[in-house]
C-alpha cells in the first residue's frame, strides 16, 4: 500500500467495519479503460503521494508512468458522490502464459529476482500460472481517513483476482502497513529496499493460495464477491458499478475483511466470529 494510506488507518478501519459504516449508494467504481478514466486516476494517485511527500509534486497535477499502459493492466478509480477519490492498481505476471504485458510487472522495479522466484514455488490448474501484483493505491487527502473507499478498492481489486483466476497476490507494503496485510492473510517474503521513483522503502509481501483451494481461502475478502454478482460483468467491461449495491447482499456484507466483521455491530456475536474468520498464514517457501 504505497499511497494516502495513514498510519492509523487499522484501528480506524476496525471501529468502521464494526458499526457499520458504508454508505453503500454513494460509492462506485469503474476500471480505467479509456484515456479520460485514467486521467482521473492520475489525479487522485499525484493528491494522495504528494500530500504524503511521495512524490514531488509536478505541474500536470497527475502521477502516471508506462504500466498503466500495459495490455495486463487495469487501473481501478473509486468514486464518492460521483467524485473520483481512491485508485489502485493491478497488473497480471504470468510468463509462460503468452499474454502480453504479463512478462513483468511494476514491483519488479525493487523485487526483480524475488518474485520470480515466487513465481517457480505457485500450485496451478490450468496450464501456468497467475500473479497479481497491485499497485499505485492512493485515498485522496481530502478524504482524510475515510475507508470507505479503502474497502471499496480491495472489494474491485477482488474482481480482477476472479476475472484473472490468480493464484496469488504480491504487493510492495510501506513498513507500517505489513501489519495490516498480514491480517489479510499475506506473509512478508522479501525486506523492504528503497523505491525507484517514490519517496519510500517498501516490503515484498505475497498470498498464495493452498496447494488443493483457492487463492480466497486466503484472503476472506475474497470471498465476499463472486462472478454471479450483477455488476461483475459491469466493472470488467468498464460500466460505472456499484461497488456495495445492487448484488450485494446482507449476508455477502456480513463477510470477514482482515478477520473482522462486516455490517455486524460490536458485541458477542462479533467477539466469538472473529476469531473463526481470522485469515490462515500461506505455507509457501520463497526462494529470495
Amino acid at each position: 500500500m504505497d499511497g494516502s494510506i495513514y498510519s492509523g488507518f487499522d484501528r480506524k478501519l476496525e471501529r468502521d467495519l464494526e458499526s457499520n459504516i458504508f454508505d453503500a449508494p454513494k460509492i462506485t467504481a469503474r476500471l480505467a479503460l479509456n484515456e479520460e478514466v485514467l486521467r482521473e486516476a492520475w489525479t487522485v494517485r499525484h493528491a494522495a503521494y504528494a500530500a504524503q511527500g511521495l512524490i514531488v509534486p509536478n505541474e500536470t497535477g497527475m502521477l502516471r508512468d508506462d504500466w498503466d499502459f500495459s495490455p495486463a493492466t487495469r487501473v481501478i478509480v473509486i468514486y464518492k458522490d460521483g467524485d473520483p477519490v481512491a485508485t489502485a492498481r493491478t497488473s497480471l505476471y504470468a510468463p509462460q502464459s503468452g499474454i502480453e504485458g504479463a512478462d513483468a510487472v511494476p514491483s519488479m522495479a525493487m523485487f526483480e529476482s524475488e518474485i520470480p522466484s515466487i513465481y517457480q514455488t505457485l500450485p496451478y490448474d490450468d496450464g501456468f500460472a497467475r500473479v497479481i501484483d497491485i499497485s499505485r493505491l492512493g485515498r485522496h487527502p481530502s478524504l482524510g481517513t475515510d475507508c470507505e473507499p479503502v474497502f471499496a478498492m480491495y472489494r474491485m481489486i477482488s474482481y480482477l483476482v476472479l476475472h484473472y483466476k490468480a493464484d496469488a497476490l504480491i504487493s510492495a507494503v510501506q513498513r507500517h502497513h505489513i501489519p495490516f496485510y498480514r491480517r489479510m492473510g499475506y506473509r512478508q517474503v522479501a525486506e523492504p529496499k528503497a523505491h525507484p521513483r517514490l519517496n519510500l522503502a517498501a516490503a515484498l509481501m505475497a498470498c498464495v493460495r493452498p496447494k488443493d483451494g483457492h487463492l480466497r481461502e486466503s484472503i476472506p475478502v475474497l470471498g465476499l464477491v463472486a462472478e454471479s454478482d450483477s455488476n461483475y460483468a459491469g466493472f470488467i467491461r468498464g460500466d460505472l458499478v456499484p461497488v456495495f449495491g445492487t448484488g450485494t447482499s446482507p449476508a455477502e456484507l456480513n463477510g470477514t475483511f482482515g478477520g473482522r466483521m462486516v455490517g455486524v455491530r460490536g458485541g458477542s456475536r462479533a467477539r466469538q466470529e472473529r476469531s473463526a474468520a481470522l485469515p490462515q498464514q500461506s505455507d509457501m517457501s520463497v526462494a529470495a
